[in-house]
């Protein structure tokens, strides 16, 4: 398993069933980042900018995010549609610990 696919997985495994329906798809976000283990935050933080520096086209967004099927709620297009708030979150929960 690629490292990216990796990551990805333990980022959608803090979603647990009904996050979404409960608390909204930004209200699961935050509860994502705030928990889990450090280390792992800080990993997908920085993969997550380095992407955001490479300034992806569409075709390359469909690369990325299809190594990153995830049997839980999250979404390629949920990640797709929140990708700002989910740096900020990571950043904010990384700081914060």
């Amino acid at each position: 398993m690629d490292r990216f696919r990796y990551l990805f997985q333990q980022f959608s495994a803090c979603f647990h069933d009904g996050w979404f329906e409960q608390y909204g798809e930004i209200g699961g976000i935050e509860r994502a980042v705030g928990f889990g283990n450090l280390e792992k935050r800080k990993e997908l933080l920085d993969f997550l900018l380095a992407v955001k520096a490479e300034n992806p086209t569409p075709e390359r967004w469909n690369e990325i995010w299809s190594k990153g099927e995830s049997p839980y709620y999250i979404t390629r297009e949920t990640i797709n549609s929140f990708f700002e708030l989910i740096i900020e979150k990571l950043e904010e929960a990384v700081k914060t610990k």
